[in-house]
């Protein structure tokens, strides 16, 4: 499958600059089977050279999406397919960065519609698209717009494919996909019927054992990156001579991959995942009284037989949540760990919400009173929730359910099912041995992505 695309943008480079309309086509080769086109926010100003030129204005875009609040949909249609384009480097760079900065990993083959007309048809005065379009007898409605352009880019293609003696296209796909060779033991078309799906995958070796469980956005991209790449390290040698088989399961979203990977590694232990098998939530927050009876916190790495009060996964996300707890809580910054200047006590000019417990202006009992109240917070409450997010298809929802604070498991519901209660909801969900990884992973989520959407049950 192709996707042909055309974008209008406020510059001529993507760093710094924005998309302001975007139209897709999914081409199967003979036909155009699926469509979307929007403009959209950039986010800036419109420089009035781009509007002569597009006919877009600042007043077209004002009510327009946002880039991220589309790029789900633009993921979506792009991620299974190859990226066409006429002059593809300049689509590609945008709509890449777009996608990153929407926290979408994603990289595609690229086809341009420029350089294959170049060697299809090289007897043409001009590659520019309207003079394609005049050579190859296309219709051309309207120019510098991104539905019109892409409609014009799929008609140019068509000649493209029904002209290409040479096998010019397959060459330049060959040219910049990844290089990698299949392990010997295993048959190629396991490996491509692989999806492009986020899921798990189970690497096996002979005797169908597994021996590396792990998570992908793009399973079929992620397993080929372990094809690929220098073989010259004596274990990474002894791991690809072992594979002869894959299996795989997709989950729809991230969330439930990470969950699903953290269980399976559990369950199989396999002999490759020694970094997963490390403890992943490293970093912890902990209390403790100084010399002078202030309860004090800190972030530290957890060391064997440590208790932290909380866990997380990197410390800057753990040295986060403290700072906005400190200002929730009104505790002071430098019994926190937060001000970490050499000075006994806070500086009231860049810390001004301290309420100065550092400089003995307020009661310890009074202090240590609200430490312990937000202590309390963490450890007291224990809500009921689900965790509402994408499925594997258009039809279904992934679902990860929490009882009393407690993991129970995951699972997958058509969006025509109903259920508003814990009782009708267990019915779906696949039990879930918890542990504390599992369980911080969903905290953690929730951490990173304050506006999921939930169902709170009383």
């Amino acid at each position: 499958m192709y996707a042909i695309v055309d974008i209008e943008t406020t510059g001529s480079f993507a760093k710094g600059h924005g998309i302001t309309e975007i139209a897709i086509a999914i081409f199967d080769g003979a036909e155009m089977v699926n469509w979307y086109e929007t403009l959209v926010n950039p986010g800036m100003e419109i420089p009035a050279f781009i509007t002569a030129l597009t006919n877009i204005t600042n007043e077209m875009v004002a009510s327009a999406p946002t880039f991220e609040e589309v790029a789900a949909k633009v993921y979506e249609l792009l991620e299974p397919c190859v990226f066409v384009a006429h002059n593809v480097n300049f689509d590609y760079s945008f709509v890449q960065k777009q996608l990153q900065a929407a926290g979408y990993d994603w990289s595609a083959k690229k086809l341009c519609t420029v350089r294959l007309s170049r060697k299809v048809f090289p007897n043409f005065k001009s590659y520019k698209l309207s003079s394609l379009c005049t050579e190859l007898n296309i219709k051309q409605n309207i120019k510098h717009r991104a539905g019109a352009d892409t409609l014009a880019t799929v008609e140019v293609f068509k000649h493209l494919l029904q002209n290409d003696k040479d096998g010019v296209i397959q060459k330049s796909l060959k040219g910049n996909a990844s290089e990698f060779r299949l392990p010997a033991h295993l048959d190629r078309e396991e490996f491509d019927s692989l999806p492009l799906t986020t899921g798990v995958y189970y690497l096996l070796n002979t005797k169908k054992e597994i021996i590396y469980v792990g998570k992908a956005n793009n399973i079929k991209k992620r397993v080929g990156q372990h094809f690929s790449g220098k073989t010259d390290q004596k274990t990474r040698q002894s791991f690809l001579r072992e594979i002869a088989h894959i299996n795989f399961e997709e989950c729809g979203n991230e969330l439930v991959a990470l969950l699903l990977e953290e269980k399976e590694i559990k369950k199989h232990w396999p002999k490759y995942n020694r970094a997963q098998k490390k403890m992943k939530f490293a970093w912890g927050l902990f209390d403790y009284i100084d010399r002078k009876g202030h309860i004090r916190l800190g972030v530290d790495y957890i060391r064997r037989g440590a208790t932290p009060i909380m866990r997380f996964a990197t410390l800057a996300e753990a040295r986060h949540f403290l700072l906005t707890k400190t200002d929730e809580f009104e505790l002071c910054p430098k019994l926190c760990a937060i001000d970490t200047s050499a000075d006994e006590s806070c500086n009231p000019i860049t810390t001004p919400h301290c309420t100065g417990s550092c400089h003995k202006v307020m009661d310890i009992g009074v202090y240590n009173t609200r430490v312990q109240q937000f202590i309390d917070s963490l450890v007291e409450y224990k809500p009921s929730y689900a965790i509402v997010t994408k499925g594997r298809s258009l039809s279904e929802q992934a679902v990860v359910y929490v009882s009393d604070g407690a993991l129970k498991g995951f699972g997958f519901i058509e969006k025509t099912e109903t259920w508003s209660s814990k009782t009708e909801l267990e019915s779906y969900i696949q039990p879930y041995k918890a542990t504390i990884d599992a369980e911080l992973i969903v905290s953690s989520f929730l951490r990173r992505n304050p506006n999921a959407n939930m169902v709170v049950f009383n």
